[in-house]
C-alpha cells in the first residue's frame, strides 16, 4: 500500500508539473527536438561511411596525408591556398581517425556541423532567448539539408571548417556580454571568443575580419557602462578580445619564421589568391555581375532582403534613432551582431563572384538566428517589445493560439520534408549511391603496375585515389590547377598564372621521388592533361611508357604511366635475348 501511495503521489506530482509548463516551454522543447533529431540522424548517416563525399575532400585530405610525413607545415609539405588550419585540422582527422581512410574526414565534418548547430542553439539561450534557440536551431537544421547540397554541408571544404569557429566566438561573446560578469572573466571570455575568430580566419582567409561585430558589441557596452576606476579597465575588454584574435595569427607567422618559410607562406596565404584567384575576375564587372545573380534567384534574393530589412528595422532603426547610442548598441548587442554578420557572411560569399553553395556556408548560423529573431517578434516575446494587454474576452486564447499555429506550421512542414530527404538518402544508398570508397578497381590496376605502399603521382582533381588506393603522394602539389594555370571557373591553361615555380618544382619532386606510376587524369579538369605542358610531357615520354588507359569505378579514365625502368619489354626483345 505504501509503494501504491508512493507512485500515486510520483504521478500526480509529474501531472501537476507537466500541466504548469507554459505553451511556450512545449513549442521550445519540440522544436528543440526536431532539430536535435534532424541535426544528428544527417550527420550520423554520412559519419558512417568510408568514403569522400565533396569535390575538395580528396585534396584537404591528401594534404592532411603530407603533413604527417613531412614538417607539419602547410603550403611547404604541401602547397594548397586556404588558411593553414584547414590543413591541420585535416592532418589530425588522419592521425585519429586512421591513415589513408576517410573514417576521421567524415568524423571531422559531421563534428564541424553538429557544432555549429549548438552554437546557434546555445548563443541564443546564454542569451535567455528560447523561442530564438528553438526557431534558430531547426531553421539551420533545414536550411543546412534542404536548400544546400548535402555534399558541401558535410565535405571538407574551408567554410564548412571556419564556420564554428565563429560561432563558437559568438556564444563566448554572448556569455562576456550578454549578462554581468566581473572584469577578469570577461576578459578571459573575450579573450577566447577572439582566438576562434582568429582561428575561423586562418582556416578561410576571408573570415579574418569577422571579428569586428564582436568587437562592436565590446566596445559599445565598455561605452555605455559607468566608468571604472582606472581608465585601462573600461577598454580592457575590448583589448582582451584583440589580443585574443592576434596571438593565433603571431603565432602561425613565428612558426613559418622559425622555419625559414615565411615566405612561402606569404605566397600561398594571401598573395596567391589576390593574383592567381581573382585573376579571371580582373575585369568583371560587379554590381552587374550581382544584379545578375539576384535577377536569376529571384526568389531567394527578394528572401534575403526581406529578412535582413525586417530584422534591421526592429532592431537596427531603434539603436540609430537612439539619443545614447552606446547603451542602446549595448542593449541590442545580441541582435546587431547577428545581423551585422549576416551581412558580412554574405558580402564575403558574393565577393569571390563564383556562386558556388560552399562560399554560403558561414552566413547559414546567422539567418537561421535572425529567422529566430524574427518569429520571436511576431508572437510578441521579444524582450525589447512591451506585451500589449489582451481584452478579457480575448486573453484565454491570447497566449497559445498562435504558438500552437506556428508549432503546427513550421513543425509539420519541417518533419514532412526532412523526413522525405532522408528518405531519399536512404534510397540513394540502396541504389548504389554514398556507398564505401573501397573496393575500387582503380586501385586493383594500379598495384598491377607499383608495388604496395609506392608513392603515386595523380595529374588532375583526383586526389581522393591516394586515400583510397593508400598510396602516398609524390609531390606536394596534389591537384594539378595550380601547375597548369586553370583557375576556375576559367578550365584552360594559362601559365602566366602557374603558381609561383610550380612546374620546376614538380619536376624536382619527381625525380626525387621516383613514382613507380604516373596517372594522369584530365577528366575532372576540363581535358586539360599533363602532356598538353611541354615541360612535363618531355619527362614523360623520357622516364616513363604509356601502359594504357585506367578507369575508376564511377567512370574516370585516365592514362597510365609506367616508370621505364619497370615496364615490361617488348617481345622482340625478350626473343633476341
Amino acid at each position: 500500500m505504501k509503494d501504491h501511495s508512493t507512485r500515486t503521489l510520483s504521478w500526480q506530482f509529474w501531472q501537476q508539473r507537466v500541466r504548469g509548463l507554459a505553451p511556450e516551454t512545449w513549442l521550445w522543447a519540440l522544436l528543440s527536438g526536431l532539430a536535435l533529431l534532424y541535426g544528428v540522424r544527417a550527420a550520423w548517416y554520412f559519419f558512417d561511411m568510408n568514403a569522400p563525399l565533396h569535390f575538395d575532400d580528396g585534396y584537404v585530405t591528401a594534404v592532411g596525408e603530407r603533413l604527417l610525413d613531412g614538417q607539419l607545415l602547410p603550403y611547404v609539405d604541401a602547397a594548397s591556398h586556404r588558411g593553414p588550419v584547414m590543413y591541420w585540422l585535416a592532418a589530425l582527422a588522419q592521425a585519429l581517425g586512421g591513415r589513408f581512410e576517410w573514417y576521421g574526414v567524415r568524423a571531422l565534418a559531421s563534428l564541424a556541423f553538429l557544432t555549429s548547430l549548438f552554437g546557434v542553439f546555445g548563443a541564443a539561450l546564454l542569451a535567455q532567448r528560447r523561442l530564438v534557440a528553438a526557431f534558430g536551431a531547426l531553421s539551420f537544421v533545414f536550411i543546412s539539408l534542404f536548400l544546400l547540397e548535402l555534399q558541401t554541408v558535410f565535405g571538407l571544404v574551408g567554410e564548412a571548417m571556419a564556420t564554428p569557429w565563429l560561432v563558437s566566438a559568438f556564444v563566448l561573446t554572448t556569455l562576456a556580454l550578454d549578462r554581468p560578469q566581473a572584469l577578469r572573466t570577461r576578459c578571459a571570455l573575450l579573450g577566447a571568443a577572439g582566438v576562434l575568430s582568429a582561428l575561423s580566419g586562418l582556416t578561410k582567409q576571408t573570415y579574418l575580419i569577422v571579428v569586428a561585430p564582436l568587437a562592436l558589441w565590446a566596445l559599445a557596452v565598455s561605452l555605455s557602462e559607468p566608468e571604472p576606476q582606472g581608465k585601462w579597465r573600461r577598454w580592457a575588454p575590448l583589448g582582451a578580445l584583440a589580443l585574443g584574435w592576434l596571438l593565433p595569427s603571431l603565432l602561425v607567422l613565428l612558426l613559418y619564421a622559425a622555419k625559414g618559410e615565411l615566405g612561402t607562406f606569404y605566397y600561398w596565404f594571401y598573395r596567391y589568391n589576390v593574383d592567381v584567384y581573382m585573376a579571371p575576375f580582373a575585369d568583371a564587372r560587379v554590381p552587374k555581375t550581382l544584379y545578375r545573380w539576384a535577377r536569376d534567384n529571384g526568389f531567394l534574393s527578394f528572401g534575403l532582403v526581406l529578412l535582413l530589412t525586417s530584422v534591421g528595422s526592429q532592431h537596427v532603426a531603434p539603436v540609430l534613432a537612439a539619443r545614447d547610442l552606446p547603451r542602446a548598441y549595448a542593449r541590442r548587442g545580441f541582435e546587431l551582431t547577428i545581423w551585422l554578420q549576416a551581412l558580412l557572411g554574405l558580402a564575403i560569399g558574393f565577393s569571390t563572384l563564383r556562386f558556388w553553395q560552399q562560399y554560403f556556408l558561414p552566413p547559414v548560423p546567422w539567418l537561421a538566428l535572425l529567422i529566430g529573431l524574427s518569429l520571436e517578434q511576431a508572437l510578441g516575446r521579444s524582450p525589447h517589445q512591451p506585451r500589449a494587454e489582451a481584452p478579457p474576452a480575448e486573453r484565454g486564447g491570447a497566449g497559445w493560439a498562435p504558438l500552437l499555429a506556428l508549432t503546427l506550421g513550421l513543425g509539420g512542414f519541417s518533419i514532412a520534408t526532412l523526413e522525405q530527404l532522408l528518405y531519399g538518402l536512404a534510397r540513394q544508398r540502396e541504389q548504389g549511391g554514398f556507398v564505401d570508397a573501397r573496393p575500387e578497381r582503380l586501385c586493383t590496376e594500379i598495384d598491377r603496375f607499383a608495388p604496395a605502399g609506392e608513392p603515386l603521382y595523380l595529374w588532375g582533381f583526383d586526389a581522393e585515389y591516394y586515400i583510397t588506393c593508400q598510396r602516398p603522394p609524390a609531390s606536394r602539389y596534389v591537384y594539378s590547377t595550380l601547375i597548369s594555370g586553370s583557375v576556375p571557373p576559367d578550365w584552360s591553361i594559362h601559365l602566366e598564372w602557374s603558381a609561383r615555380g610550380s612546374i620546376s618544382t614538380l619536376l624536382d619532386e619527381l625525380e626525387d621521388a621516383r613514382p613507380p606510376l604516373i596517372l594522369d587524369s584530365p577528366q575532372r579538369v576540363h581535358g586539360v592533361s599533363m602532356t598538353q605542358i611541354e615541360q612535363l610531357d618531355l619527362f614523360l615520354h623520357d622516364h616513363y611508357c604509356n601502359v594504357g588507359t585506367f578507369v575508376s569505378n564511377d567512370g574516370r579514365r585516365m592514362t597510365g604511366w609506367q616508370r621505364r625502368d619497370l615496364c615490361a619489354r617488348p617481345a622482340a626483345a625478350l626473343q633476341a635475348r
